[in-house]
């Protein structure tokens, strides 16, 4: 965009100032060049992250509360592990799916939450604003849809022969 607004300017300045036309010559290339080429590939740091860890989904993970501090996260979830990532990628909590026991949405003062549980471990992400309950249910059916089922498997009956 740079090179296209450059080369413009070198078409049209050069010969209402100064009468030179081998600046806009030149200005011409420096456009026509700016059109041919392709755009900058446009990739998400997200998305790179995501494939790095195995993730097949990013939801927002609202703020991670840990004792006295609150941090903006987003999280990975991938089929044996759940990241809640920081801004910079820097790694706050990792949860292990197959031990994960309870996720769950709830309003709580107004707010909307998402508590989750895990072996003898758990964590609250908080959601505020319009789309709280949303973002809040959102992160809650993702993370529900990797979890293993507790429920035990019924035994096979066998078919009563005539």
């Amino acid at each position: 965009m740079v090179l296209g607004v450059f080369g413009a300017a070198l078409v049209v300045l050069p010969i209402g100032f100064f009468g030179s036309y081998f600046l806009a010559l030149a200005g011409l290339a420096a456009f026509i060049v700016a059109i041919l080429l392709p755009p900058p590939k446009a990739t998400s740091g997200i998305d790179d992250k995501a494939r790095e860890l195995g993730a097949f989904k990013v939801v927002d993970g609202g703020t991670f509360q840990s004792g006295t501090f609150a941090v903006p996260v987003q999280l990975f979830v991938g089929s044996q592990k759940l990241w809640a990532l920081e801004a910079d990628f820097h790694p706050l909590l990792v949860i292990p799916v197959p031990e994960l026991i309870f996720a769950r949405a709830e309003e709580v003062d107004g707010r909307w939450i998402l508590r989750l549980r895990w072996a003898d471990r758990s964590a609250i992400f908080s959601y505020s604003g319009v789309f709280g309950e949303h973002l809040a249910r959102a992160a809650e059916s993702t993370v529900q849809s990797v979890m293993h089922s507790a429920e035990p498997a019924l035994p096979r009956r066998r078919a009563a022969s005539a």
